[in-house]
């Protein structure tokens, strides 16, 4: 988990965005081990199916909750136009992430929404 999630989310209660989070971690290292190897193997296509069609079932009890924080995320220095959670778990494969740029670029735009409600939503940081 990435260090600033897992601090921000230490005493987390709500059991939708723990699974979110969890899920998203590993879809996020697979984008970014997919990218750099700039190839992708079956067991890389079984991850990314399994952990996309859960996230696609799931992103809908976590997406009012982080649509405001997404859209106030900067993306070459101008506010997200997209949803970047969207834009990634609606790939077909792992594969489509090999040489893709703008994925990698859309991952600090949903890791910043991300820690940006943790951060105003969780009480025991306050």
């Amino acid at each position: 988990m990435n260090i600033v999630t897992r601090a921000l989310s230490k005493n987390l209660r709500d059991r939708r965005l723990k699974g979110f989070i969890a899920h998203w971690d590993k879809l996020e290292a697979l984008i970014i081990r997919t990218y750099k190897s700039r190839q992708t193997g079956p067991e890389d296509e079984r991850e990314f199916q399994k952990l996309s069609a859960w996230l696609r079932r799931n992103y809908p009890r976590v997406q009012d909750t982080l649509q405001p924080y997404w859209q106030e995320s900067l993306a070459w220095g101008e506010k997200t136009q997209q949803d970047p959670y969207l834009r990634l778990i609606s790939a077909r494969h792992a594969g489509d992430f090999v040489g893709d740029w703008k994925a990698m670029q859309t991952l600090p735009e949903a890791r910043e929404a991300l820690n940006k409600y943790l951060l105003q939503n969780n009480p025991s940081i306050h």
